[in-house]
């Protein structure tokens, strides 16, 4: 009996010790990954919107990271979200960037402008949805132009 509680007990500390080591850097990796707002220049040159400087990381796990402006009023359009998914084989390497836009003007339908980047292709998908009480009503893929320009009619822009 003595050798099942020691069993246990080693069992134990080594868990600790392993936690101990993998949740700083799992936290670390989180908050100063290497596509946060340092990759920005990147983005810029490929016309892709940047993560901007009081935005939040609000979710983040090995496939995603997800983007908020945390002062967002969907009152009046707005970039409202980044979504960064990473390559499932290649956890260093960026699969794609999304970058939602939102309008929910009063007594309306709201609207969503998504517009997304690939980068292994370089191409761009984007598409238009009209939301009535939280669900999606109509979804219609755009081209690239056509969400710049719906992005120019609410004064904003990629």
């Amino acid at each position: 009996m003595n050798f099942q509680k020691r069993r246990w007990f080693f069992l134990a500390i080594g868990i600790a010790v392993i936690g101990s080591l993998v949740l700083p850097i799992k936290k670390m990796w989180q908050e100063n990954f290497h596509f946060g707002r340092n990759f920005n220049s990147v983005r810029d040159t490929l016309g892709i919107p940047k993560i901007e400087d009081n935005w939040i990381l609000k979710e983040s796990n090995i496939g995603i990271k997800y983007w908020i402006d945390p002062d967002t009023t969907v009152k009046v359009p707005s970039h409202h979200a980044k979504v960064t998914r990473f390559d499932i084989n290649q956890i260093d390497e960026i699969g794609e960037e999304e970058d939602d836009f939102y309008y929910d003007p009063p007594d309306s339908l709201a609207f969503l402008l998504i517009v997304r980047y690939e980068f292994k292709t370089g191409k761009w998908n984007s598409e238009f949805a009209s939301i009535r009480k939280g669900r999606r009503a109509k979804i219609r893929p755009l081209t690239l132009a056509q969400a710049d320009s719906v992005l120019n009619k609410w004064h904003l822009h990629r």
